[in-house]
């Protein structure tokens, strides 16, 4: 699950150009079209990544990392923390990574109540489980 959410969102970071900006700008408050993000409630399908399949996986992971790198992540990270990673990490990791699409947005709730906003909002059409 996280690497299904977090491999999804440096696909929608990408679309910020050099000023910090997005290059797509949100409208009436919804998210531009992103893929499989994008699909209404009506036309909601399945992702169609082999998140299961341990190669995708490994290449998620290095790409992810890769970004984050590249990005200047304020915490030392390496894969591992991909791998298995705590609750911490990934709260770390889902808060840069928003903020890099969202400046201005400021985490205020529990992490568990902040993804699932944050995520529906950019229209994540998967299930979504929040572990405690």
């Amino acid at each position: 699950m996280l690497l299904r959410i977090l491999s999804s969102i440096p696909q929608i970071i990408n679309n910020v150009d050099s000023s910090g900006r997005r290059s797509s700008a949100y409208t009436a408050g919804r998210p531009s079209s992103i893929g499989f993000l994008s699909q209404t409630s009506s036309q909601i399908q399945k992702d169609p990544r082999p998140v299961r399949d341990k190669t995708f996986m490994a290449n998620c992971q290095r790409n992810i990392l890769d970004y984050l790198i590249a990005a200047n992540y304020p915490i030392p990270i390496s894969i591992k923390n991909l791998q298995v990673p705590t609750s911490k990490d990934f709260a770390s990791i889902f808060k840069f990574l928003y903020n890099r699409m969202d400046p201005n947005y400021q985490f205020v709730k529990k992490i568990e109540d902040e993804v699932v906003m944050c995520l529906k909002a950019l229209k994540y059409t998967d299930r979504l489980i929040v572990l405690t």
